[in-house]
């Protein structure tokens, strides 16, 4: 890759490109990005056309010598973890680890540290960073630098198959996280009407059916009630067996207290059914009680003296030196 150069990914393609050891950066599917300026006294400079990049930049004296520009903004930073995305208009930035200088077209700059985020339009609004945008970080930031000069064939191999790896488990993640977002289905139910005036319950698959079944009860009763004139039976009598839809909407709570327990039942099954997949991924659950008497569960992916864990928040780095005991859940 040298300067002037322009790389593209498709809708199921992405590429990751170290700069000798001053960074990474990852281009996302259907990505666009050309080569400025690389490694010069200017530093190195990107500009994302669309799509989304992720970089993981290592700690530098220079002034903004590493930057991504797009249409509507410059990112310049120092050593951080982050994303800048561009799609026909806006631009965002979000930062995981250090802090980035985001220079809108128009406006002041502004410093965006770890943990938030920053979308550029005509004005630039700073906000919390989101989960999903945080684990998709964590897709640069597992990648190792390497030594390009004396790296071989096999190792870049099996560099491939351990990123897939990471990158299924945190698809896994970000999927988990999107159906727990998802609102419950309300489904309707079909009564079945005997001749005693009971209800039989019946699942309803299709909305289409509770249709035709809201047309089949008002034919019925209007044959009912043209036969009760003839052979004066009660309509209720003559309507013994039609089916009628009853579609059974929740109780509404407003109890503050009642609200809270029933919040805090859903996050408690959300919480397990993730352990559980990471447990299932990694065949064990670990138990890491910090000195200061936090306790962390999920699964330990990396060892030294930085722990990553995998935990039900996503990636968590622990120093060494803040572990009281690891234990193993079974």
């Amino acid at each position: 890759v040298k300067k002037g150069d322009s790389i593209k990914t498709s809708d199921k393609s992405q590429v990751a490109i170290q700069f000798a050891d001053a960074g990474i950066v990852r281009l996302q599917p259907n990505t666009s990005i050309s080569m400025l300026q690389l490694l010069s006294k200017n530093g190195t400079n990107l500009q994302l056309n669309k799509g989304a990049v992720l970089s993981k930049i290592k700690k530098n004296k220079g002034e903004n010598s590493f930057a991504i520009a797009t249409p509507a903004a410059v990112a310049g930073v120092r050593g951080t973890q982050f994303s800048v995305s561009y799609e026909n208009g806006p631009s965002t930035v979000a930062v995981s680890e250090g802090n980035v200088a985001v220079q809108p077209e128009t406006g002041e700059q502004k410093s965006i540290d770890s943990g938030n985020a920053a979308d550029v339009t005509d004005k630039m609004t700073k906000r919390s960073i989101s989960k999903k945008e945080l684990l998709i970080i964590h897709k640069v930031g597992g990648i190792p630098f390497v030594d390009t000069k004396n790296v071989t064939d096999d190792e870049l191999k099996a560099l491939q198959n351990d990123i897939e790896k990471r990158d299924a488990e945190i698809d896994s993640e970000i999927a988990a996280l999107e159906d727990s977002d998802q609102p419950p289905v309300l489904k309707p139910t079909i009564r079945r009407i005997d001749s005693k005036g009971a209800y039989i319950e019946q699942k309803q698959k299709s909305t289409q059916v509770v249709a035709s079944q809201l047309n089949v009860q008002k034919k019925s009763a209007d044959k009912a009630d043209k036969r009760s004139l003839q052979t004066g039976k009660k309509p209720d009598e003559v309507n013994a067996g039609q089916e009628v839809a009853d579609i059974q909407a929740p109780e509404v709570v407003t109890n503050p207290e009642e609200i809270e327990k029933i919040r805090a039942q859903i996050q408690n099954e959300n919480q397990a059914k993730a352990l559980a997949r990471i447990k299932a991924t990694y065949n064990r659950l670990d138990k890491i009680t910090l000195a200061n008497g936090e306790i962390i569960e999920g699964a330990i992916t990396s060892r030294g003296n930085i722990f990553e864990v995998l935990t039900v928040k996503g990636m968590v780095k622990i120093p060494l030196e803040k572990i009281s005991s690891i234990d193993n859940l079974k």
